[in-house]
């Protein structure tokens, strides 16, 4: 279901909101995650989730704070963009009774917050300077301007392909093909150049991640003393002697905890 004409401006206007705050312009997002958690205040994970589920937001009944779960997974693109989405539920706060995103019952709202992470991720203004940096005809893209869009902002071919056409830049039927999922981020990867940096991409989304919070948060207190290296594994996810020779290779250690010295000759 696409959007109104009104619910989509106002997806790009709080997108562009978010830009112009966070000092971004029209420049590609790095690190959506680090963002979304600035941005919305909340924590950010990404794990193993249920075929089928993309992403997933609760909330925390007495803080009121959120975390933001992703699936780990090969389609990077497809993450960064559920990553965008998730933060306009939050940004519009529109949550539906915690359900999972892909579950939540208006179609309506899923369509503006889907078109909020668009035009967060790729704005139609910087789609253009871009396009026009490369020489691009409007009317007369190809493939090789639709991989360039792809890479720079890092969104999938049909998040590319809608900017575009909404630009001016391609038509039907070429655009209607591209939206409707022909072309892969792998195709274009192989074909034009960037497969390296494609298959970075696919790992670092494969990788689980906790939220960074919580893992500081265990750093924290480990440093401190208060809790083992077991507890770093645990939110880490992996093998405590591994993460022993992580820490001990950066000289991160428990701090040897000051015991006052006592006197015995001193007056009480």
């Amino acid at each position: 279901m696409r959007p109104t004409a009104q619910a989509e401006r106002q997806a790009a206007e709080r997108a562009g909101s978010i830009r112009r705050d966070y000092g971004l312009g029209t420049a590609p997002i790095g690190e959506v995650a680090e963002l979304v958690a600035t941005c919305a205040q909340c924590d950010v994970t990404v794990m193993t989730m249920p075929v089928g589920v993309d992403g997933v937001i609760a909330r925390d009944p007495r803080t009121r704070r959120s975390i933001v779960a992703v699936a780990a997974t090969d389609a990077w693109a497809r993450q960064r963009m559920t990553l965008a989405h998730e933060l306009g539920h939050l940004v519009f706060d529109r949550l539906d009774r915690d359900l999972p995103a892909d579950c939540a019952g208006d179609s309506a709202a899923e369509s503006q917050v889907t078109s909020f992470g668009r035009h967060l991720l790729a704005p139609r203004a910087g789609v253009s300077a871009l396009l026009e940096r490369a020489g691009a005809v409007r009317g007369a893209v190809d493939e090789s301007h639709l991989s360039q869009v792809v890479v720079h902002y890092g969104v999938s071919p049909e998040v590319a392909a809608i900017q575009m056409r909404d630009e001016g830049w391609t038509h039907d039927p070429q655009a209607a093909q591209w939206i409707a999922g022909t072309v892969t981020t792998k195709h274009l990867a192989t074909r034009y150049g960037w497969a390296a940096e494609h298959e970075c991409l696919v790992a670092s989304a494969q990788t689980q991640r906790p939220p960074a919070r919580l893992l500081r948060d265990a750093t924290d207190a480990y440093v401190a003393g208060k809790v083992s290296v077991g507890t770093v594994a645990a939110v880490l996810g992996k093998d405590i002697a591994a993460v022993r020779a992580e820490l001990d290779a950066e000289g991160i250690e428990p701090q040897t905890p000051e015991v006052p010295w006592f006197d015995f000759n001193a007056d009480v």
